[in-house]
């Protein structure tokens, strides 16, 4: 606690954010910072975010001093790499605050990842001004992005936060989810997205439809019998709020793509096709047709 002290100094910072989220233990093999996600400690929560970010600061002071939009790049790459930690079953703490139905945890984590591509101004030879790409997560859809590689990132069964948010029904912990995202970043993450059972969040509004994926899938050995009676069984249980706020969501996008010139011009902030599900996907729809082809 001393060293989450505004008047902790630097030695003891560092050494508290070794601890608090470097270190990890446990069956998950989660941080400590990642457990405040199941506890009710806002102000120690608080803390936590404090420290992170004056770690950072002391990491990038020097090159604040000499280049500001740098250093700024910097400490996004650096919160990124802290925030989007995930445990065993590939979970970050998005995901785990959305289990613990604890949007405001969501909405300050979220206020501190920046949802735009990254770049800073250089100078060249000549002394004019040039623009460098800064890379957040190279395997992500998103891979300049710090608030969409997080966003977007999947656990071991292939559901995003989002999923998790529907399927739980914390209707509020999706609306901050969705927060800062453009209407056709949203529509994408909603429809197009699925889990490794091909189930969307879109999916999930519809019972029968989450019942005939999950039977193929059951049918095919992908999945177990324990996991497909939850999964149709949380289906079941979805409350109206996410059903009115999905649907409405979903209306929306579909009405201003198809005035502004339909699916062929709808295009995401990020590549859809860089989403791990949506590759497996893709390529398994290949072999299928390579398959056929093969067999005449």
């Amino acid at each position: 606690r001393d060293a989450l002290s505004s008047q902790a100094e630097r030695p003891e910072r560092d050494k508290a954010a070794k601890l608090l989220f470097a270190a990890v233990g446990g069956a998950r093999r989660e941080s400590i910072f990642m457990k405040t996600a199941e506890v009710d400690e806002p102000k120690i929560f608080d803390q936590m975010l404090d420290l992170m970010m004056k770690c950072i600061e002391d990491e990038t002071r020097e090159v604040a001093a000499r280049d500001g939009s740098m250093a700024f790049a910097q400490q996004q790459v650096l919160l990124y790499r802290r925030l989007s930690k995930r445990n065993r079953s590939f979970q970050n703490f998005m995901v785990k605050a959305v289990i613990a139905d604890k949007p405001k945890l969501i909405g300050a984590v979220m206020g501190m990842l920046k949802n735009e591509n990254l770049m800073v101004a250089q100078k060249d030879e000549r002394g004019q001004t040039t623009h460098a790409n800064v890379t957040v997560d190279e395997k992500s859809p998103a891979p300049r992005n710090p608030a969409l590689s997080m966003l977007l990132q999947q656990d071991v069964r292939g559901n995003t936060a989002y999923h998790t948010a529907a399927f739980l029904s914390r209707v509020d912990c999706l609306k901050r989810l969705f927060g800062n995202l453009s209407m056709m970043d949203s529509y994408m993450i909603v429809s197009k997205i699925p889990n490794r059972y091909g189930v969307t969040v879109q999916d999930s509004l519809d019972t029968a439809k989450v019942t005939q994926k999950v039977a193929a899938q059951l049918k095919a050995g992908k999945i177990n019998q324990a996991d497909a009676n939850q999964l149709v069984g949380l289906a079941k249980k979805q409350s109206r709020e996410i059903n009115e706020f999905l649907g409405d969501m979903i209306a929306r996008a579909s009405e201003t793509i198809e005035r502004t010139g339909g699916m062929s011009e709808a295009k995401p902030t990020f590549d859809l096709k860089r989403v791990p599900t949506v590759a497996l996907q893709i390529k398994e729809l290949m072999k299928q047709r390579q398959a056929r082809a093969a067999g005449g």
